[in-house]
């Protein structure tokens, strides 16, 4: 695509390990590349490289600062998988949450092979299951509390694991905390069953379907008119991309691809399916993370 000279520009959809090499053979090349990925600092020293993607930074920014303005939540604790995304997960959160002068209390790591989070939640509310256990057991008529020194807590993991932890905090009388989730919360099946439990869960992500905005529900229509089923997070990012690229041809005097890449930089506050787009001055997309509830069992965008 790169040798066509037709080809003022790529847009791409890559994992984590393609990322970087795309990113470098983009650059090798002088082609402009937006990128759709996770992965951060792929555009770090590569002029004709950008990111167009609510990098985890900007989702956890986005969930920590509401989490403080809208939940009053200020001291956290965290249960996390023990695997790279998770080790990721906490080492932005712990970050993010001091940034708005907040406290992580401890975080507690769990295989992602179990199914039992008897200890995991133990460790995370410093044994207050077991002295409340132990206090009941002693004086059954008084009956003691779990007594939980944070106001949230933050599980980046998947919806079949939040909902199964969810259900074990309520089985062990776990109560009055606020559950912070990632984008892998977002799912159709994550209210299917056991919604009681996550009542009040919040969690971030780059698109919603049901959203406020009016560029969304345009876009949610035209796609589910043409294809049958409603667009993902990727197609919307996607859309959104050649959204900007379009906007820049038509708006700027384009000759060559650097020409391209100059002014697509420039891009401020791009309205479109997913939130509201600017490039900073890395190339990084700077989004809008649409901040979900549960409300009475169903999901709802509150910002």
């Amino acid at each position: 695509m790169a040798n066509d000279e037709n080809v003022i520009a790529i847009i791409a959809v890559a994992g984590t390990l393609e990322a970087t090499e795309a990113a470098s053979e983009a650059e090798k090349r002088k082609v402009p590349l937006v990128l759709i990925t996770a992965k951060e600092g792929v555009t770090a020293e590569n002029y004709y490289v950008f990111q167009h993607f609510l990098t985890p930074t900007q989702q956890i920014r986005a969930l920590a600062k509401y989490a403080l303005d809208n939940m009053n939540c200020a001291i956290f604790s965290i249960l996390y998988p023990e695997d790279r995304y998770g080790a990721e997960m906490v080492k932005i959160f712990r970050e993010e949450v001091a940034q708005i002068g907040g406290k992580v209390e401890r975080a507690v790591p769990y295989s992602k092979t179990q199914t039992d989070f008897t200890e995991e939640i133990n460790k995370v509310t410093k044994y207050a299951i077991s002295s409340a256990k132990k206090a009941n057991a002693n004086n059954p008529e008084n009956k003691v509390h779990v007594s939980i020194d944070f106001e949230s807590l933050f599980i980046p993991d998947s919806y079949l694991r939040v909902k199964m932890i969810a259900e074990q905090l309520a089985f062990y009388d776990v109560r009055g905390i606020k559950l912070l989730g990632t984008n892998l919360w977002n799912s159709p099946d994550l209210l299917k069953k056991g919604a009681e439990y996550l009542e009040g869960a919040v969690f971030a992500d780059s698109f919603y379907t049901l959203s406020y905005y009016p560029e969304t529900n345009n876009f949610v229509d035209v796609y589910y008119s043409t294809y049958g089923r409603e667009p993902e997070y990727i197609e919307a990012l996607a859309y959104d991309s050649a959204g900007m690229i379009f906007q820049v041809l038509e708006k700027n005097d384009i000759k060559t691809r650097r020409d391209f890449a100059s002014a697509l930089i420039q891009v401020d506050n791009y309205n479109g399916v997913t939130g509201v787009t600017s490039f900073d001055a890395d190339r990084v997309a700077q989004k809008t993370a649409f901040i979900l509830r549960v409300n009475n069992g169903k999901l709802e965008q509150v910002k």
